[in-house]
């Protein structure tokens, strides 16, 4: 009974396809965390008498999390470059574990395009990211 819905039944109105919400997501996202400005929520909740009612357009159950593991993976991809050496390990937050591999290890792949293998990452109880460019540092 929305406007818009109205206007997706009209064909005038297409929802972003899931793969470029979470790219563009993760764009606002990363954005908003380096200005510290808190995100309460990403998506929305699997309720029984919500699903019934979507039209259409990029819904996912982990939506919040694979935006928050593509915003992360945009973050030290844009600190890899800037090493001034190749990186030799990178240690994280384990809080960010469930994140860094992304949902169902979706992001393995593209982290292995830029130089980091499972082999170089390892996870700490220290809340701080380091970036490893020899094995002396």
């Amino acid at each position: 009974g929305t406007e818009l819905a109205r206007r997706w039944r009209a064909e005038e109105y297409r929802p972003w396809s899931l793969e470029r919400t979470v790219d563009e997501l993760s764009f606002a996202l990363l954005r908003l965390n380096l200005a510290d400005i808190p995100v309460i929520r990403l998506g929305l909740a699997p309720e029984a008498e919500l699903l019934p009612n979507i039209l259409a357009g990029p819904w996912h159950p982990a939506l919040g999390n694979m935006v928050q593991g593509r915003a992360l993976f945009r973050w030290i991809e844009e600190q890899v470059r800037r090493l001034p050496a190749p990186l030799a390990r990178l240690t994280l937050p384990g809080r960010l574990q469930g994140l860094f591999w992304g949902h169902k290890g979706e992001l393995e792949s593209e982290y292995q395009a830029i130089s980091i293998p499972k082999s170089k990452v390892t996870f700490w109880d220290r809340p701080i990211v380091k970036f490893t460019t020899s094995d002396y540092n």
